[in-house]
């Protein structure tokens, strides 16, 4: 009798310390499944389309440029050993548990040397780069960042010197799996300006080391304070200095006259062209744009004659514009002068 009890009791807390190993084995698969890495070694599933969909949902990508002023990191024989160094951090917002993904880039400027424990930066041809995991790579924890620093050839002299659309991508055991672009990294339009910009990347901020190339660069930095104050001063300016800027034509001609009462003619009525001896499809593409903007040939508008006289001792694509309120002649020494004579009448259309 007292042997069954025995045998009983044994029985009872064998089970209770299964029972409790089991919940200890629970509470670790909870933890893990919100987003929390054992410090215990993991075994990686093998890598699906489900984990590079996640990879490029969750994982933040930012750009930073350190400094441009070469150090003796910079390959001296390389770009005559100028380099800039920027550091690219990746932050997993959900813990990234897959192994096996590779993400591709493309860099302004060839990356020549990258510094990681975990991830290594190569550069393939042109523009392509790729980033790949290493032996101590063992996943990211949700909320945690792991940092690249990498050195590419001569400068970053503007922040869209970054380039978008990090792609995510890997080899399945059910062959190539669909790459998909890292959502951080894609262009967005500023809805201020609407202009496109690159949110992944981190703004210039130190004059120093971002902006100048070397220690003895002497290049101002005109940020946008400068230049409002710097455009503040010009609202006095003269009615002649004014009068420069409206009438500027680049590029400048030898000689260019205006009438003093700045007189204007009326093209809304479209242009009539007579190309003389001038083939039309040497100047179609100036015609075509005139007519995006609204100016279109039409049998009662504005008289416009070409002409081509040849004339060696004027240098080549020559011309001769002459406006006045009856019509518009331009005479070039060839077809190219007749085109550049063509476009530069254009900038005076308000």
């Amino acid at each position: 009798m007292n042997n069954k009890i025995l045998i009983i009791v044994i029985v009872a807390m064998l089970t209770l310390i299964t029972s409790c190993d089991r919940n200890k084995e629970i509470e670790f698969t909870k933890n893990t499944s919100n987003n929390e890495l054992s410090k215990t070694n993991i075994s990686f599933a093998p890598i699906t389309q489900k984990a590079i969909d996640h990879i490029a949902k969750t994982l933040v990508v930012n750009y930073r440029l350190i400094t441009n002023i070469p150090t003796d990191k910079c390959d001296s024989k390389v770009a005559d050993g100028a380099c800039f160094e920027v550091e690219l951090s990746l932050t997993a917002n959900e813990a990234i548990l897959a192994k096996g993904w590779a993400i591709y880039f493309s860099h302004i400027s060839p990356i020549q040397s990258s510094e990681s424990e975990i991830f290594n930066v190569k550069h393939l041809n042109g523009d392509l780069h790729k980033i790949s995991l290493l032996d101590k790579y063992s996943g990211i924890k949700a909320g945690e960042t792991k940092k690249i620093i990498f050195r590419a050839n001569f400068w970053m002299l503007s922040e869209t010197d970054a380039l978008p659309n990090y792609i995510v991508t890997a080899s399945g055991s059910q062959g190539k799996l669909q790459a998909k672009i890292i959502e951080s990294t894609k262009a967005v339009i500023e809805k201020e300006t609407g202009l496109e910009i690159l949110p992944f990347v981190q703004r210039f901020t130190d004059e120093t080391t971002q902006f100048k190339r070397t220690s003895n660069d002497k290049t101002v930095w005109l940020t946008s304070q400068e230049l409002y104050q710097r455009n503040a001063q010009n609202e006095g300016s003269s009615l002649e200095h004014l009068l420069a800027v409206e009438r500027a034509i680049i590029p400048t001609p030898k000689l260019i006259q205006f009438d003093e009462n700045k007189a204007t003619i009326d093209v809304s009525s479209g242009l009539t062209v007579d190309f003389s001896n001038v083939a039309i499809n040497e100047v179609n593409a100036a015609l075509e744009h005139l007519s995006n903007l609204g100016l279109k040939q039409t049998l009662d508008g504005f008289p416009v004659t070409l002409q081509i006289k040849a004339d060696k001792t004027k240098v080549i694509g020559s011309y001769q514009l002459n406006v006045s309120n009856k019509s518009i002649h331009i005479i070039g020494v060839d077809s190219n002068g007749v085109f550049n004579g063509y476009n530069r009448w254009l900038v005076y259309i308000p």
